[in-house]
């Protein structure tokens, strides 16, 4: 059996405004999208099923999706995709990895060269986007946009968030050693690409009252 080249993996509670554009964004460039997902309540569940390339799973844990399980959760599965896939990224529902510019497909030609490369981890760039003007949007309707709009062109203003740059871009055989969180890297042999040479755009602080929701 063939290997992915790429497989998205992610947990989620209660995400139903973000699913399309999640599953619109990494679906483009992703041959597998994961999400383990903790009861969600708000039709997140329904939206996530039968999409095509997408998995779900429960989320396993007693006390919800806390920090120290999702480190726990991420060693593990990321553990299951030895041989399963090239690359692997772990990410947080509202995090949206993003090539160097936007140009089509630049994400896998990123990950081909640093697979050339022998690397072990991409490094990335943070950013913490938000509505340039108004106080009080959240996140937009997927649905009154075509499928050639994504998120990042309907808020394309950032914040380089350092906090942000998050070693999540990854193969399974690394032997990577994360702090709690996967914000940086404990100490631990690995190949990291050169520079940052993709985006982490993270699609939390909108606006004070979608912040406060969540």
């Amino acid at each position: 059996m063939s290997k992915d080249f790429l497989v998205v993996l992610t947990t989620t509670y209660n995400e139903a405004p973000l699913v399309p554009w999640f599953l619109r964004y990494y679906g483009t460039f992703a041959e597998k999208i994961i999400v383990y997902d903790d009861g969600s309540t708000d039709g997140t569940r329904d939206l996530l099923a039968g999409q095509q390339g997408v998995e779900v799973h429960d989320w396993t844990g007693d006390d919800g999706i806390d920090e120290t399980e999702r480190l726990s959760w991420s060693y593990r599965c990321k553990a299951a995709m030895v041989g399963q896939c090239d690359w692997l990224m772990i990410v947080d529902f509202d995090e949206f990895i993003f090539g160097p510019y936007k140009f089509d497909n630049e994400v896998r030609t990123v990950l081909a060269e640093e697979e050339a490369r022998g690397t072990d981890v991409v490094q990335t760039s943070g950013f913490n986007m938000m509505h340039k003007d108004s106080a009080d949007a959240g996140v937009p309707n997927c649905w009154d946009y075509n499928k050639s709009v994504q998120l990042w062109h309907l808020i394309p203003h950032g914040v380089y968030a350092p906090v942000y740059s998050k070693p999540v871009v990854v193969t399974p055989e690394s032997k990577v050693n994360w702090h709690r969180g996967r914000h940086q890297l404990n100490e631990c042999v690995i190949k990291l690409s050169l520079k940052p040479r993709l985006k982490l755009l993270h699609f939390r602080y909108l606006s004070p009252g979608y912040t406060k929701t969540r």
